[in-house]
């Protein structure tokens, strides 16, 4: 399964609202520009993936000359599994030869998406045993890492 890069930036963003939720002690409105540069999103990415957490009841934006966001959702009470699904839709993990309306052609084929329909909903099952809480670091790990100049990764031929 690999995850679309919205969901990926949604997922970036949740954990960072979390995080600044839990600092100041509620679900108080936060710079969405200064969560896109800390989740090392451009504005338009963040935006996007926003609007997906919007769609799905995870934050509220208010618009203005700076848009801020509240996360709205307790992150102990929302599972990986059900935000990847919100997100993603249903894991579905197909055969690549075939799509998934065909009928198998042979035993062997027949065995393999069984296989990979068991393997989806393991990995599902296993998402939906962590919390969105559990994902996020130690307290004070939020502001030294945005303190501190972040390492660039340099391309070597």
């Amino acid at each position: 399964m690999q995850l679309r890069r919205e969901t990926d930036f949604a997922l970036r963003a949740l954990v960072y609202f979390a995080v600044r939720s839990r600092a100041e002690g509620g679900s108080e409105y936060m710079s969405a520009a200064r969560a896109a540069d800390f989740c090392e999103v451009s504005k338009s990415e963040f935006d996007s993936a926003c609007s997906l957490l919007v769609a799905k009841g995870y934050v509220a934006i208010r618009r203005g000359s700076r848009d801020d966001v509240r996360l709205l959702v307790d992150p102990a009470q929302i599972s990986l599994g059900q935000i990847v699904e919100d997100l993603e839709g249903v894991c579905k993990l197909l055969y690549s030869e075939a799509a998934p309306s065909d009928e198998p052609r042979n035993d062997l084929e027949r065995r393999l998406r069984r296989t990979l329909r068991w393997v989806g909903r393991d990995l599902t099952s296993c998402l939906d045993q962590y919390t969105l809480e559990q994902m996020l670091p130690p307290q004070d790990t939020l502001e030294a890492s945005s303190s501190r100049p972040r390492p660039r990764l340099q391309v070597v031929r």
